[in-house]
């Protein structure tokens, strides 16, 4: 056990403050700044590292939902939900997460009207020749345009664009152009740039197809001659599918639609969509709604009320509310 003295420091260890040497304390006292400055200096670069990080993430996340954003646009849109916008330090990022934003909202069937920054990333695509970014982003304007009832800017601006580009951009173009026109029911309009697809065709194919694409405008127009005439020289051309082939049948369901404006064509028309409905043999019902419906109305043209009743009473069989999902046809079986 330790003895009472034990616990007091020897009297000879003991030294007086004018026995201290102090010459050391301000190298103490500058060591101690030199590690405050030090490690202040760690904390900043860490936070440096942080902040870099946070771009390198926001940047990597752009760059995948970009190259994603047409065969997965929920995808994209997700990846564009976590960046900050204005955390964005170059116009590159700015302008590629505008355009990646408006085309995931383009591709997903939703509203355009919040991509009001669409202007700003054309005018940088187009400041470094980017072409392919261009037209997307002058696409997407062009239907937040729409959206904002703009149509007819809409259209000046990819029509103008369309005029100034190669063949194969053109046509691509024109498409949006040519369902701009179908959906405001613009039908002279649809002509004139099926008629620019028919020239920037590639093959007796490409034309037939466009060929056929006019059928609808010119029976929407009370062109019916012209629609008839249309399809029997379609029907003549070397091009011509061959019977029973699904180019085929189409065809022939626009002839039918050409024919049936007519009382006294109607139950031409009709012989030919029974044709069709014999063809498809057992199709589900609702896949043969589509002409269901129109014969209908052909065989009440026609004067032929029993042939119209069994086709209503087919579609009354089958379940599905015409009514609701299509007022207009609905109308069709208003007969008695």
């Amino acid at each position: 056990m330790k003895e009472i003295d034990d616990f007091f420091i020897p009297d000879n260890e003991i030294r007086l403050p004018e026995e201290l040497d102090y010459s050391r304390v301000s190298e103490f006292k500058s060591s101690e700044k030199l590690y405050l400055v030090k490690s202040f200096k760690w904390l900043v670069l860490l936070f440096c590292l942080v902040i870099a990080s946070c771009d390198h993430t926001q940047t990597e996340r752009l760059d995948e939902a970009m190259s994603i954003v047409s065969e997965r646009p929920d995808s994209a849109y997700v990846l564009l939900k976590g960046i900050d916008y204005n955390k964005l330090d170059s116009d590159k990022d700015k302008a590629d997460y505008t355009l990646s934003h408006a085309l995931s909202n383009l591709y997903l069937g939703q509203s355009l009207l919040t991509d009001s920054l669409l202007p700003t990333a054309i005018n940088y695509y187009n400041s470094v020749n980017d072409t392919s970014a261009i037209v997307g982003a002058s696409i997407a304007q062009a239907y937040h345009l729409r959206s904002v009832d703009e149509n007819d800017k809409a259209w000046g601006l990819l029509d103008s664009l369309s005029a100034i580009m190669p063949k194969n951009i053109k046509r691509r173009i024109n498409q949006d152009l040519l369902g701009f026109s179908f959906y405001d029911k613009d039908f002279n309009k649809s002509l004139d740039i099926i008629e620019r697809q028919i020239r920037l065709s590639d093959n007796g194919e490409e034309r037939f197809n466009f060929e056929l694409k006019k059928i609808t405008p010119l029976v929407s127009l009370g062109r019916n001659r012209d629609a008839i005439a249309l399809c029997d020289s379609l029907f003549s051309i070397a091009d011509c599918p061959k019977e029973g082939t699904r180019e085929w049948l189409a065809l022939r369901i626009n002839y039918a639609a050409a024919l049936g404006e007519s009382r006294e064509t109607s139950r031409q028309a009709a012989e030919i969509l029974a044709d069709i409905l014999k063809r498809m043999g057992d199709a589900p019902t609702r896949s043969l709604l589509e002409f269901y419906i129109p014969m209908v109305n052909l065989q009440l043209n026609a004067g032929n009320i029993n042939e119209a009743r069994k086709y209503a009473e087919i579609i009354d069989n089958s379940g599905i509310n015409i009514a609701e999902s299509d007022a207009i046809a609905a109308s069709y079986f208003d007969f008695s």
